[in-house]
């Protein structure tokens, strides 16, 4: 070997544990958490999207989670327009409207992540806010449709309380869309209002004005407890109905309340009774509708518990006719 070759060799064997023993490269980092986990993400802006972050044990239930948070704006609890005034704050009713299920087919699971330390399954569920607001707009088109209608119907001439009916249905339809008008909004504040002729307000005075021409002859069943009949036009006064003149009217509110006894404590009387109420149309002698309702009262004496058996039926009456009237408009 010549002296070259034998240098060459030293200096590899010189260089070579070196080599071996230099620093080991730096360990893989674990995968970093997604943005859009907890935060932010420019891949969803929420001028575009409506999200909805969810975690679980598994996959499936996350993305379940997920997907029912963006859909639950679009089941709109609404509630029903009132009838007047005499309504007690307890009559009021709410109704869930669940919107078209093309709103909830374009949601999707638009990212799942598993965290490598606690196992769980995080999922992203996004909704474009255009497409959420197109719906909407098709929904709202559909009430127009609806009102449009029913409020034509409530024009024709013939059954008063079937117009007065009619115009209810479009009141209704129109407390449901001014929700959806404003639920688009919230969802996309750039799409501007669909342009209606119709408003709430509206479509209330005009119901109400057909309720003022309705006449009725307030008439207690022969047997009935003394004092009914003055409950009758009590009730009309105050639910903003009208008596026909002179005995005259379209319709016969027949009432029987018959008062009974019922078991007394120690110095108190109670009294009770079924009230049966009917209304009649006096032409062809048509009965439209009826209601029975249970009056009780208690009083330190007979008379006493009568008298305020009779304000209870006077009470009741006035919260409840107009929705009487509103039931005789589909028979």
């Amino acid at each position: 070997m010549s002296k070259l070759s034998m240098r060459v060799c030293l200096l590899a064997l010189m260089v070579l544990p070196t080599a071996c023993v230099g620093p080991a490269p730096a360990p893989t980092d674990a995968p970093s958490t997604p943005a859009w986990v907890s935060g932010p993400d420019q891949n969803y802006p929420d001028t575009r999207y409506l999200l909805a972050r969810a975690r679980a044990d598994t996959a499936n239930e996350a993305q379940d989670q997920a997907r029912a948070t963006v859909a639950r704006p679009f089941v709109l609890r609404v509630e029903a327009a009132g009838l007047g005034d005499t309504a007690a704050p307890g009559d009021t009713t709410r109704r869930l409207v669940a919107l078209s299920d093309r709103i909830i087919e374009h949601i999707r699971v638009a990212e799942r992540w598993q965290d490598p330390k606690t196992r769980l399954h995080h999922v992203l569920a996004v909704l474009p806010r255009e497409v959420a607001s197109a719906s909407l707009g098709e929904e709202i088109a559909r009430r127009d449709h609806d009102i449009r209608r029913a409020v034509e119907q409530s024009g024709q001439p013939g059954d008063l309380l079937l117009r007065i009916r009619h115009l209810d249905r479009a009141l209704q339809v129109q407390v449901e869309r001014e929700a959806l008008q404003n639920l688009r909004t919230t969802v996309d504040p750039r799409t501007p209002p669909i342009a209606t002729a119709w408003t709430a307000a509206r479509l209330r005075a005009e119901r109400d004005g057909l309720f003022a021409q309705v006449r009725l002859l307030p008439r207690a069943a022969a047997g009935s407890t003394p004092g009914l009949e003055a409950a009758l036009s009590t009730a009309l006064s105050r639910s903003g109905l009208h008596a026909g003149d002179n005995g005259q009217g379209d319709y016969l509110l027949a009432a029987r309340l018959i008062l009974e006894d019922d078991a007394s404590g120690e110095g108190t009387v109670r009294q009770q009774g079924v009230l049966e109420v009917t209304l009649v149309e006096r032409a062809g002698e048509r009965v439209r509708a009826s209601r029975r309702w249970l009056i009780r009262a208690n009083a330190g004496d007979r008379a006493g518990a009568t008298r305020r058996a009779l304000d209870e039926a006077a009470n009741l009456l006035a919260r409840n006719l107009r929705q009487l009237l509103l039931e005789a408009g589909s028979h």
